[in-house]
């Protein structure tokens, strides 16, 4: 039957369905997440779209109340539908974006929405969200193509949405939005080329593919937290540290970055391994 997905804030612990589309790329294709963020007033909370084959949440996400209370239930996703207040939340996906960013306030990173705003068959600003937002150990998820998020690095963040020139000025946030768009772009690439397109958000993929964009280059000594700044009902929780080069489940790296230098290859890999070892104990 394949997996079902809900979206989930944690903090008001509330879940969103939506109608028929219950499968992740029947969402991916039919559901704004961004403006469900708005329209809901979820921004600042703890967010996740959960996928209901999926055995734990993400490291240090619940408080140890709110882990010691899903683990009395069979799963995290019967947790959530026995426990959560659930509410329909069906919005028509929207392209109107360029001036605005998705903010990260946990991990102090931000997307730009200029990179995903063509419109038509092009990668969208809610598909983003979704990319970096899900969670599940089935990497099952109803798409064309490698399934790639079902390990996002968001998942269970605190998300604003917020202008662009705002997110700049504070040096705080890190801008990466062109990992993210060669990420999202190199999966579109992979289930349909976009050699046709002649836009200019597919010429600078072209661009940033052949002079072989490594996305994860960054010193070997760089770490940054998965999860967000602890609060009051959080401060039990220990955020735990990972090498930012973890972004895609293994399976699928090679098929992406098969042009990467090894150094960057191995250093994927070596924590994939390490993440997923972590996740299954």
């Amino acid at each position: 039957m394949g997996q079902y997905w809900v979206f989930v804030n944690l903090d008001k612990r509330a879940y969103l369905t939506f109608g028929m589309s219950t499968r992740f790329g029947e969402i991916y294709y039919n559901v704004d997440i961004w403006r469900l963020l708005m329209h809901f007033q979820w921004e600042g909370d703890r967010v996740i779209l959960i996928g209901d084959y999926t055995i734990n949440f993400p490291p240090a996400v619940l408080s140890a109340a709110e882990q010691q209370e899903w683990l009395k239930n069979h799963s995290p996703y019967d947790w959530i539908s026995e426990t959560f207040k659930g509410e329909h939340g069906g919005l028509s996906p929207t392209h109107d974006t360029g001036s605005k960013a998705i903010l990260n306030l946990s991990n102090h990173e931000y997307i730009r929405g200029d990179h995903f705003n063509g419109g038509g068959q092009h990668p969208t600003m809610h598909q983003v969200i979704l990319s970096r937002i899900s969670w599940s150990h089935d990497p099952s998820m109803s798409m064309q193509g490698p399934t790639l998020w079902n390990y996002g690095t968001w998942a269970g963040s605190r998300l604003a949405i917020a202008d662009i020139k705002e997110c700049e000025s504070n040096p705080r946030y890190k801008d990466i939005t062109e990992t993210v768009f060669y990420e999202v772009y190199k999966v579109y690439e992979l289930d349909d080329p976009h050699e046709r397109c002649d836009c200019h958000l597919c010429t600078k993929f072209r661009e940033m593919k052949n002079n072989k964009f490594d996305p994860y280059e960054e010193p070997e000594s760089s770490i940054s937290p998965v999860t967000f700044e602890s609060n009051t009902s959080l401060q039990t929780c220990q955020p735990t540290l990972i090498h930012r080069p973890f972004i895609l489940p293994a399976e699928v790296r090679s098929l992406i970055f098969v042009d990467l230098p090894s150094p960057s290859l191995a250093a994927c890999a070596l924590v994939c391994r390490a993440f997923s070892s972590e996740a299954t104990r």
